[in-house]
């Protein structure tokens, strides 16, 4: 709680000082006039200016939680009755993204994910090891930016987000197990929930009009409009992000970000699959509170033929993590991001 009492302060003192400065050069030149590459819908473009954009993120999980405490094998053994425990879990995702303004007071967005998950597995009984994988296009994400003219000024700026997500995502990614060729596979591996979803919220960004620091604030909301074609939906879902950035030099910014998720449980549940088999395939354990802390970096080439491409950074790591079931521990996010104004 120190580390956000810290980084909260940090936001204010900034953004007094900023209120006795003059602007001196275009912030939107900055490195730091993008949010850390981890944060979507973070900021707008001008009138008839469009944006291409690629984020590599890869996400790793290692263990099992019950609420906040490490579950162990032996505990997982004698307190369930699941056959199998999963064991580690790598999440690779492939975002595609594109924004274009037609208005200075609006931003239209699109994001093409494609994922790739590997899960280690163990049966309980410690008879053998094996992996499963799933890999295909995620749910597509269409949506816009809303400036509020009301809340903004030269060095404050705040727009509405609403974000669908489409129903373009596979729930029946299957794999072979040691009890059963092309078995189904729980939720956590399956490429999205196709159905639609709808994501609410407000983002503000602000910056010291003379002055090397930049924040962000982003307060998102999300939950499923339908149950999909197997009979469940995505549980709801807020998310946080705080962020303050410090720029090096006129290229390089660095970043601290919090992060805060709390998400329900899956509602609804899939008739194919046993819930007896292994944990990830119960709907009720997906409910989770987790906070994580990154450091992040932003670079913008100002010469040359790559002037104006972005590039970008961040890894983190969960600093508090509860789950109202058995959940995947999570450990270690990276993202690593390219993007281009036209």
């Amino acid at each position: 709680m120190k580390i956000i009492y810290g980084l909260l302060f940090s936001l204010a003192s900034c953004s007094i000082a900023s209120a006795h400065n003059a602007d001196k050069k275009s912030f939107s030149s900055r490195p730091d006039s993008h949010a850390p590459i981890g944060v979507m819908g973070d900021h707008m473009h001008k009138s008839g200016e469009w944006m291409l954009s690629y984020r590599y993120m890869n996400m790793e999980m290692d263990g099992l939680l019950q609420g906040n405490d490490n579950l162990s094998d032996a505990e997982y053994k004698g307190e369930t009755s699941h056959m199998v425990r999963p064991d580690t879990m790598q999440m690779q995702m492939h975002m595609l993204g594109f924004m274009y303004a037609p208005t200075d007071n609006v931003t239209l967005m699109l994001g093409l994910p494609y994922k790739n998950s590997d899960m280690d597995l163990q049966m309980s009984n410690g008879a053998s090891k094996f992996t499963t994988n799933s890999s295909g296009w995620g749910d597509a994400k269409l949506g816009g930016l809303i400036r509020l003219p009301a809340l903004s000024s030269a060095n404050h700026n705040t727009h509405a987000n609403m974000t669908f997500t489409v129903p373009t995502a596979s729930t029946s990614e299957r794999d072979n197990t040691p009890m059963m060729k092309n078995a189904l596979l729980p939720y956590a591996m399956q490429t999205g929930f196709d159905t639609w979803q709808v994501e609410g919220g407000f983002t503000y960004g602000g910056h010291q009009q003379q002055g090397n620091f930049s924040w962000g604030a982003q307060f998102l909301y999300k939950t499923s409009l339908e149950n999909n074609s197997q009979g469940y939906k995505a549980g709801d879902q807020i998310t946080v992000n705080s962020w303050l950035s410090y720029l090096l030099t006129e290229k390089l910014s660095v970043s601290v970000r919090l992060n805060y998720i709390d998400r329900d449980e899956i509602e609804g549940i899939d008739e194919r699959l046993n819930p007896m088999m292994i944990s990830t395939a119960v709907a009720d354990n997906y409910a989770m509170k987790k906070t994580s802390l990154l450091l992040g970096a932003n670079y913008i080439y100002t010469a040359g033929a790559l002037k104006g491409h972005r590039l970008a950074l961040e890894v983190g790591h969960d600093i508090d993590e509860k789950h109202d079931g058995i959940g995947m521990n999570a450990g270690t996010t990276f993202v690593l991001g390219w993007q281009k104004a036209f």
